[in-house]
């Protein structure tokens, strides 16, 4: 893709099990510019949300980043309240 945006805007969650690092994680940001709900660790959400609800699920190990993904891609309802 030319631009990343393009191609995040049109997915339906973005995955960043992210395990060290810190300030703002770019993708993570670009996730929430396009609206897209994202699925990301404890340490990815670290100083990026201040007091507003993540735009998608927060987990810390493999076995729940899976089924946080598999929820938010299934659940219409959860879907739409990360993207909002």
């Amino acid at each position: 893709a030319e631009h990343a945006a393009d191609v995040v805007g049109k997915s339906r969650v973005v995955l960043a099990p992210i395990r060290f690092g810190a300030g703002a994680k770019g993708k993570l940001v670009e996730a929430m510019q396009c609206g897209t709900p994202s699925i990301t660790t404890t340490v990815g959400a670290e100083s990026m949300q201040g007091n507003l609800p993540w735009n998608g699920i927060i987990a810390d190990n493999p076995e729940e980043i899976a089924k946080a993904a598999i929820e938010i891609y299934n659940n219409k309802t959860l879907w739409q309240q990360a993207q909002q």
